[in-house]
């Protein structure tokens, strides 16, 4: 995966009344965008024992260092986590990429974002992903690439542009992007179906394990498949370095069959099955050429 450094050439964010008119009907109903790199560079499933203030992630390319923001005291925020956070971090994306602005506005607060998302609405929806927005907004979400010898670590850019709101909790008014991430979202970015993601959003592994299959599929040649073992591709996907290997094979296999199944045009091109020849007979994943998550998108 190419990286490029942030170009001077973006859309000016000094006037947001545009923005502030957008409503949930103008924005395509199906249609989001993500960029790889920052599947690869993702949160933890669920909350981490203890509310740490920092947490970090490497993987063969590329890492990932949540650090929360020095001023915020206490117990308040932490590292994001989970379906909402994804949810959130998808609308984000989304928005900046229909808006093309880096400046996402939430003046309409966390209820009418779930609408946008098509959530439900009910007060456990309402405290999910304000929760998750106070931790995105006050932690620095940085993201690193090994260097060409291996030895150690670039940085490339952090998610948001600075700490994003009061530290008193309240919903923040606007996130605003990176020029790194924002860049990156508009020439690097894939498209997936919202609604899929949002079907997905009982299970934050299968709804990365949608991403990825949305951002790869259509790029994999015609008739030059990907083969991996599972315990490979699981290992894409887990976080804990620890985890019991039998238990992690069902879970991901299970997980890649709710993604195959809320993306269509995956179902005949993602294929799991044992190596009857091998010693142990290990079971291995196909990836096959598809079409795009969303075809409206051509």
């Amino acid at each position: 995966m190419s990286i490029k450094k942030p170009t001077s050439a973006r859309p000016s964010t000094s006037s947001t009344t545009e923005h502030k008119a957008l409503r949930a009907t103008e924005l395509p109903d199906v249609i989001g965008y993500l960029d790889p790199l920052l599947l690869q560079c993702a949160m933890p499933y669920r909350p981490l024992e203890g509310n740490p203030t920092t947490w970090r992630r490497e993987s063969s390319h590329f890492a990932v260092e949540m650090v929360k923001h020095p001023s915020i005291k206490g117990s308040a925020a932490g590292v994001p986590y989970g379906a909402y956070g994804r949810l959130l971090i998808a609308a984000l994306l989304r928005i900046a990429r229909a808006t093309r602005s880096p400046t996402v506005p939430l003046e309409g607060g966390a209820r009418r974002l779930l609408q946008q998302l098509g959530v439900s609405i009910g007060g456990e929806q309402l405290r999910a992903i304000q929760d998750q927005a106070a931790r995105v907004a006050t932690v620095d979400w940085r993201i690193f690439a090994r260097k060409p010898d291996g030895a150690g670590w670039c940085y490339l850019g952090s998610l948001l542009d600075g700490i994003q709101h009061a530290h008193d909790g309240a919903w923040p008014n606007a996130f605003t992007l990176s020029p790194f991430v924002y860049d990156r979202l508009v020439e690097h970015s894939a498209p997936i179906d919202m609604q899929a993601l949002q079907s997905l959003s009982g299970s934050a592994r299968a709804m990365d394990i949608y991403c990825f299959l949305a951002c790869q599929l259509y790029r994999i040649p015609i008739g030059k498949p990907m083969r991996m073992p599972l315990i490979e591709f699981a290992a894409l996907f887990e976080y804990n370095l620890d985890a019991e290997r039998e238990n992690l094979l069902k879970t991901t296999h299970k997980a890649l069959q709710r993604a195959v199944a809320a993306y269509p045009q995956a179902v005949a091109s993602v294929s799991v099955e044992r190596d009857q020849r091998a010693q142990g007979r290990p079971m291995y994943v196909t990836l096959r050429s598809a079409k795009p998550a969303n075809t409206m998108l051509g």
